[in-house]
């Protein structure tokens, strides 16, 4: 079984942070190493091994949408799926948010009822609440496009141990791209971060741990 504690490859962060230079990749057109395949079998049992290194803390964050500010204590009772990154990210981030509307889309309705797909934008000069919604909504109705102004993005970023900076790609029609860590984060029903899934995780696996979270935290029958 997978344990209660946060175990979900915190060791492979490093990997994951320095494969988002696909992204970077994807404008150069130079060729990118893909990572190792998913393990067989309980694929979300499997990817939750011990490791030495001390997981971030999460918590809470009230962030901007298009309609108004969005805290995460106000989804309590959900469990969420965190991503952080941006819109005009060439690959990574669109593979990976592809994968969360792909588990999204493959959970039953009861259990899409109680899970919410966050988008996090570490590019707020360019990504606002309102561009964020239209591309969330584009990707699935059940992910929120949000941002921040840079000093509430680092501090949260800090917390979720996200690295992110920018850099000026040559050969590039864009003027800067955003080199960030990649991973998608799993948080209970009550707040906690509980998993991390590094980049190119299948939408098997996050499916699988979100219904296994929401499984030790029984719906309210209201």
């Amino acid at each position: 079984m997978m344990r209660d504690a946060l175990r979900i490859a915190w060791f492979l962060l490093p990997l994951a942070f320095f494969l988002s230079t696909l992204a970077l990749a994807g404008e150069s057109g130079e060729a990118a190493t893909q990572p190792s395949p998913a393990p067989q079998g309980n694929a979300a049992e499997s990817l939750a091994q011990e490791s030495g290194e001390e997981p971030p803390p999460g918590g809470d964050f009230t962030l901007q949408s298009s309609t108004g500010p969005v805290s995460l204590h106000n989804l309590r009772g959900k469990a969420v799926l965190l991503y952080f990154g941006y819109a005009s990210c060439p690959d990574v981030c669109p593979l990976d948010l592809r994968t969360m509307a792909d588990a999204l889309e493959d959970m039953s309705e009861e259990t899409r009822a109680r899970v919410q797909g966050i988008f996090v934008s570490v590019d707020p000069q360019r990504d606002t609440p309102e561009s964020l919604a239209e591309y969330a909504d584009f990707l699935h109705p059940s992910i929120l496009g949000l941002t921040a102004d840079e000093k509430t993005l680092r501090e949260m970023a800090t917390r979720y141990g996200v690295q992110y900076y920018r850099v000026e790609p040559k050969g590039s029609d864009l003027p800067y791209a955003v080199n960030h860590s990649a991973a998608t984060y799993l948080i209970d029903p009550e707040g906690t971060l509980r998993f991390i899934f590094p980049h190119n995780t299948p939408a098997s696996v996050l499916l699988e741990a979100s219904e296994y979270i929401l499984a030790q935290f029984p719906k309210v029958v209201e």
